[in-house]
């Protein structure tokens, strides 16, 4: 958490680090760290998944701090490797393949793809909102609403619920944090 440094004396940063593993406070602390960073007049670079978890936490729609670590999750783990459009053809042929698996290969395998293909969604829409808006209008690809539903869906299905109900917030923080 090396970020840290940048935002606070190296004392405070050190007592910040020390409490950071304790899970009973460490989101009270991530919505502090946040605060922090947008009131920072540096700009902090990095893709730790702690810097992720900081920047994201501070939205003001109802959420839990489960749901913050699997977005923060899913754009870490996409960061590097972003499809803008999430083809729904390909997820179809993704649940097709694992047919021939056992049933708890097929449960486990169906909610990683449908956690995959949810976050590819969100994160889409989130980064790439004016791009899905203009493949709609002059390509006559999908609306985007159908890959907010879509997304939604898939992330209710891999067990990720309060990601799913809150679909479109964090659809809009991730655009605020991350397109603006």
């Amino acid at each position: 958490m090396e970020f840290l440094d940048n935002l606070f004396t190296p004392k405070d940063a050190e007592s910040l680090r020390k409490v950071w593993g304790d899970e009973d406070i460490a989101y009270g602390v991530a919505r502090q760290i946040g605060r922090r960073m947008w009131d920072s007049p540096e700009i902090l670079l990095g893709d730790s998944l702690n810097q992720l978890v900081c920047m994201l936490e501070t939205p003001q729609f109802k959420h839990t701090a489960q749901e913050t670590m699997t977005v923060a999750g899913v754009v870490h783990q996409r960061l590097r490797d972003i499809e803008t459009f999430p083809y729904f053809f390909e997820y179809c042929i993704k649940l097709r393949d694992i047919e021939t698996e056992s049933s708890e290969t097929q449960r486990r395998i169906t909610l990683e793809i449908n956690k995959e293909f949810g976050g590819a969604c969100l994160i889409g829409l989130g980064f790439f909102s004016e791009a899905f808006q203009i493949k709609y209008q002059r390509y006559n690809y999908p609306h985007p609403d159908y890959y907010r539903r879509l997304g939604g869906q898939a992330l209710y299905h891999a067990g990720e619920e309060g990601v799913a109900d809150n679909f479109g917030n964090w659809e809009d923080r991730l655009a605020e944090v991350f397109a603006a």
